[in-house]
């Protein structure tokens, strides 16, 4: 949520492309190979592969701020959209995310890695090399 929301609202928000990757897609060995996290979103940019939505938005604010973030910095206002936005990942977290659950949080992440594991064994059946994804060997 958040990081959409930053790019609707920044000024590369028209060129940028969308891929939708379905319900399972980000587990896809190639997506894993980008984002080790197998977690959407992610953002390629100028070479570099952003994969934290966090760290999306403020990548955008800076780098490309759209209409409205440039009259609230000019207006002096620029602590007031980064507390909106850190309000809105507040939000998001709670909602979406698992770190709330405490250590059993790193339960939730097995069907990923079961999904990847998966993924790179029938890369593998067709000749691909299989780099190291996430400090794991396939």
């Amino acid at each position: 949520a958040k990081a959409a929301m930053c790019l609707r609202l920044s000024s590369v928000n028209e060129a940028a492309e969308r891929v939708d990757l379905g319900v399972e897609g980000q587990y896809d060995f190639e997506c894993a190979q980008l984002n080790p996290n197998m977690a959407v979103p992610f953002l390629e940019v100028e070479d570099k592969v952003i994969t934290d939505s966090r760290l999306i938005a403020d990548h955008l604010f800076q780098k490309y701020p759209g209409a409205g973030d440039r009259k609230a910095i000019s207006e002096g206002q620029k602590e007031s959209v980064i507390a909106f936005v850190d309000t809105i990942a507040e939000w998001d977290e709670a909602v979406w995310c698992f770190t709330h659950i405490g250590e059993q949080a790193s339960m939730a992440n097995i069907p990923r890695y079961m999904k990847l594991h998966q993924q790179a064994l029938l890369a593998n059946q067709k000749g691909s090399e299989l780099p190291l994804v996430d400090g794991m060997s396939m």
